[in-house]
């Protein structure tokens, strides 16, 4: 953030390259946010919260499956453990709770979904899956939404045009059957969308369909990792289209194939900026047999 903290909202699965990240260098975090329970977001928390040359504020989490679940169990136990050492704290992922903000008050990070109740009506984890967002003076200027339904995105957030939107669910929303979807996308037009995916994921993802309706409202699409989708060929060969990581000064990734890879903005009180890769990414993805992030 503006001020130095650092938050990670979702931290990738147990071979998460934020591991790495954090051993090379002394670091405090803020506030880890896991945004829902599933292993591609929230699996590599055991392994972050070992690592020794970091100290952590706060762990946001949702009781969002049986405490009882194996899988559950396995991410949640070692926190709690770290917990009741006194290395850290856990708070509930709910609405209204302020994760953050700025000195002047003019930046701020707040969960925004789901409240007590929503989280415990749900029949599946995707639907009680928080959104985070990121306000800048009062208006909603960044998303996070997880893996919710396009639905209760739109129900939670729609309003003005926010800068960016995560995924949500890997550009595929969970939703995106449903016979009103179209509907739920109109609601929310964000001026670029950003998909954390992976190529070698076996989930179809992300949806062709689902990014033409976002290039079709003029939205600025752009996904970590290269897909068959894009082009089959090049995923075949591992040839990266931009490899953003290393311009960043970072490691690669362990597996997959980059396309915009990972992607830095800098926030002030009024603005927002990308990183100096948009053009040479633009330039690269026109070469791609059928980029669907260009409506093709």
């Amino acid at each position: 953030m503006p001020d130095g903290s650092l938050i990670i909202i979702d931290v990738g699965p147990r071979t998460t390259p934020l591991v790495d990240w954090l051993h090379e260098r002394v670091r405090q975090i803020h506030s880890i946010v896991i945004t829902h329970n599933d292993a591609d977001h929230a699996g590599g928390l055991p392994s972050l919260i070992q690592v020794p040359s970091v100290t952590i504020g706060t762990i946001y989490m949702l009781a969002d499956r049986d405490k009882d679940d194996q899988n559950f169990q396995r991410i949640y136990a070692p926190v709690r453990l770290e917990e009741k050492k006194g290395r850290l704290k856990v708070l509930r992922l709910e609405k209204d709770r302020q994760i953050w903000q700025n000195g002047s008050k003019a930046l701020e990070l707040s969960v925004v979904y789901p409240d007590f109740g929503g989280n415990i009506d749900a029949r599946k984890p995707n639907e009680t899956s928080a959104i985070v967002c990121l306000y800048q003076n009062r208006q909603r200027a960044i998303i996070w939404p997880g893996d919710s339904p396009m639905k209760i995105v739109a129900d939670t957030c729609a309003g003005p045009t926010p800068w960016l939107l995560s995924g949500p669910h890997h550009g595929g929303p969970v939703d995106r059957k449903h016979r009103d979807f179209a509907k739920s996308v109109d609601a929310i037009q964000p001026t670029r969308l950003f998909v954390s995916v992976g190529t070698k994921r076996n989930y179809e993802l992300p949806a062709p369909g689902y990014l033409l309706q976002r290039w079709k409202h003029g939205c600025h699409i752009m996904c970590t990792q290269l897909t068959k989708h894009c082009d089959a060929e090049r995923v075949n060969k591992e040839i990266p289209v931009l490899q953003t990581s290393a311009f960043h000064g970072l490691r690669p990734p362990r597996t997959g194939v980059p396309c915009r890879g990972c992607f830095r903005m800098t926030i002030t009180d009024t603005e927002i900026f990308s990183d100096s890769y948009d053009y040479a990414h633009l330039e690269k993805i026109e070469r791609l047999k059928r980029p669907k992030c260009l409506g093709r």
